[in-house]
């Protein structure tokens, strides 16, 4: 399915009724196949195509079919076998190279949060609504990334987890207030980069989201909270109060951790814990600051 987002070259079904819609990430061809499903089962099925009946994650509906993530528009490198630099490997596989799927050269992801493009209308042009966030891949051994849709500037997301509670997960890639912090330094996106991701990367509890990059779950949207910046504000400049300043971790109203130095000359607002057990994010660990506090990470 890698030619599904290359003009002209889209696969079709022999049964003109049927629509040719891929599952998985495009690219990822390990797990990536094609269906012909019927008309009368697409998005379009109404006569329009209709975004909202595509699964959470994808682009929408676009003549028919929706639109999937794809790891090919992240990639900035090309994979090539080492035994033959004329011999394209594939990502996920790499078995056409001669010595299997260790010949291939490892290749390169934009950075987590890096815009990224999916061509679903196969007009080879960059409208709004083929806009992408680079986003991790859970246990991939190449640190791939793939593109799923961008939710930075409007926060919803077009297609929606129809099949239970009908929501979207738009998921914050950075701290909160960076979006803030970037305005007042003149530079943009003014608002957190933000992508749309699928259901099954939505969390029902803190332990669904890791203590590197959360610091909890909102049950209520189904994603993860992100370490704040603006609950560390001063003087108006998120990430600027002093560390060891009380502060909101999760925007539920009460003062819960305090400001950790984030290393890069900012503080952002950790949970405060009494044992190493008692954060909820999955990997966390209770590290005493040293200034009389400790705090999950």
């Amino acid at each position: 399915m890698n030619n599904f987002y290359t003009p002209g070259s889209r696969e079709t079904c022999v049964n003109t009724n049927s629509v040719c819609q891929p599952t998985g990430a495009i690219g990822d061809i390990a797990v990536t196949i094609g269906i012909c499903i019927p008309t009368t089962s697409s998005c379009g099925a109404r006569g329009v195509d209709t975004d909202n009946l595509c699964a959470a994650g994808y682009f929408g509906c676009d003549n028919g079919a929706c639109a999937p993530p794809s790891v090919l528009d992240c990639m900035t490198g090309h994979f090539v076998c080492a035994s033959s630099r004329s011999t394209n490997c594939h990502y996920g596989v790499g078995g056409e190279c001669a010595g299997g799927a260790a010949d291939c050269v490892v290749p390169l992801f934009g950075a987590t949060g890096a815009a990224c493009f999916v061509d679903r209308d196969l007009e080879a042009d960059h409208d709004t609504n083929e806009a992408g966030r680079c986003v991790p891949v859970p246990g991939s051994s190449v640190g791939a990334h793939v593109c799923l849709p961008d939710c930075t500037s409007l926060g919803t997301c077009a297609a929606y987890d129809a099949a239970s509670t009908n929501d979207y997960y738009c998921q914050e890639l950075e701290a909160d207030g960076a979006g803030a912090l970037r305005q007042i330094l003149g530079a943009t996106p003014i608002t957190d980069v933000a992508a749309c991701i699928p259901a099954a990367s939505a969390c029902d509890t803190s332990a669904d989201c890791a203590a590197a990059t959360s610091v909890g779950c909102d049950t209520d949207q189904g994603i993860c909270l992100t370490p704040s910046l603006t609950a560390c504000s001063a003087n108006g400049v998120p990430g600027q109060a002093a560390a060891g300043t009380a502060c909101d971790s999760d925007g539920g109203g009460l003062d819960d951790g305090r400001c950790v130095d984030d290393g890069w000359g900012l503080t952002v607002c950790l949970k405060t814990c009494g044992v190493a057990n008692d954060c909820g994010t999955f990997e966390a660990t209770c590290t005493n600051s040293g200034a009389g506090f400790s705090f999950c990470n």
